[in-house]
């Protein structure tokens, strides 16, 4: 039940400032569940350092330092395709998990980063089962080659960013790495969805010191779907708020969900522009006199007793005749809550 203290509007009527939270209310975001579109492993072999050494399709990408085959160091790189995300939409949560499918047990626990590749590099037909890797083909990524032969790495070992955008521990098999969803991650899956021209993926960059710290993990080519690396994204659309009481953009103009990504306006969650919406001209008091008529317009987001409207509602509504009461409490108790 809302509890409230009464107020007097200009039109006489007598609405409530409800103290608590929306009945119901909660986050709306879509969400996806990606597949890479592209993943490699580089490999550095300390006694032969100029082999130009690749794995870009086969069923395991690696990170770490091996103790056999003459101590590799193995990077790895994958890309996620983000077209099925609507462009202008606000991510809010980003995680990734790999399977681990085998590890050298002298180093039961170990730790893999994610840093963001900052170049493109190749997927060519190469495949190594083991921590060896095989000749590079054309397009393969290797340490020294972002595609093979001769487009070269700024650095060798691959182009990615200094700082880790997220690190995780790596357990032994049949167990999952997972990269939970942290601001960093946000960044970067919003950076590349803002510019999908620097989308290069992720760096998988292991424990390149301690030998026996390599990790085999399933990579896009695995047999089994569900082995496979998987990117989980959260965002709200354009047009769509992020709680009840997002109803407008930045700039005060009702969300609408726009027709090109020409034209997309800029929301960055409940801000002035929402109240300004709410109250404007054609705002809350003009629809409150104008009954069923208002019903489906910006300031319609609750039914009469102050149940968030759908999407932000999961457990059913009551009547909604239109903007009123319940909208106005929906509205002042959901402006100050966090939008994520």
């Amino acid at each position: 039940m809302l509890s409230h203290r009464s107020i007097r509007t200009r039109g006489g009527v007598v609405f409530g400032l409800a103290i608590a939270m929306c009945v119901g209310a909660q986050t709306h975001a879509g969400e996806v569940t990606l597949f890479p579109a592209a993943d490699s492993t580089i490999y550095y072999r300390t006694f032969a350092p100029a082999s130009l050494l690749s794995s870009g399709s086969g069923e395991a990408i690696f990170a770490g330092k091996t103790y056999v085959h003459g101590d590799f160091v193995h990077r790895s790189f994958v890309r996620f395709d983000l077209s099925s995300i609507p462009c202008g939409s606000r991510v809010v949560s980003a995680s990734l998990t790999i399977a681990v499918a085998n590890a050298q047990s002298a180093v039961p626990e170990t730790q893999i980063a994610l840093h963001c590749a900052l170049a493109s590099w190749g997927e060519g037909a190469s495949a190594s089962f083991g921590g060896q890797g095989v000749p590079s083909g054309p397009g393969d990524a290797n340490w020294y080659e972002r595609s093979h032969p001769g487009v070269l790495w700024t650095t060798p070992g691959g182009d990615f960013a200094s700082v880790a955008s997220a690190s995780a521990n790596a357990p032994l098999p049949p167990e999952r790495v997972v990269w939970s969803s942290s601001p960093a991650l946000v960044a970067d899956v919003q950076g590349w969805l803002t510019q999908p021209a620097a989308n290069f993926g992720w760096m998988l960059k292991g424990d390149e010191q301690t030998m026996g710290s390599t990790r085999r993990m399933h990579s896009r080519e695995a047999a089994l779907q569900s082995d496979r690396p998987m990117l989980r994204v959260r965002f709200i659309a354009p047009g769509e708020g992020c709680s009840p009481a997002d109803i407008a953009d930045d700039a005060g103009v009702p969300l609408f969900t726009p027709s090109t990504c020409s034209n997309i306006p800029v929301n960055t969650g409940v801000n002035e522009g929402d109240y300004n919406a709410f109250f404007s001209a054609d705002g809350f008091f003009l629809q409150a006199g104008i009954g069923a008529g208002a019903i489906g317009l910006h300031c319609d987001i609750a039914d009469d007793a102050g149940n968030a409207l759908p999407p932000f509602n999961s457990g059913g509504t009551g009547a909604n005749n239109g903007v009123n009461e319940g909208d106005y409490n929906c509205f002042f108790n959901s402006l100050f809550l966090p939008c994520a």
